[in-house]
């Protein structure tokens, strides 16, 4: 199954990559891209969407 059936395609800082959003109050947000220096795919999960681009950056 394809990120775009599960996941929402986002630019986060200039990132392209694909979020997840969470469905109830025990979840976090989840936010999935290729890493541009090693190639891996890179996963973070957080309480709040704005901790992402802190991350990131």
């Amino acid at each position: 199954m394809s990120k775009d059936a599960l996941y929402s395609r986002k630019f986060i800082d200039g990132t392209e990559g694909w979020i997840k959003e969470p469905f109830d109050v025990y979840s976090s947000y989840m936010f999935v891209y290729y890493d541009k220096n090693t190639g891996n795919e890179v996963t973070i999960c957080t309480s709040s969407e704005s901790l992402i681009e802190e991350i990131i950056t």
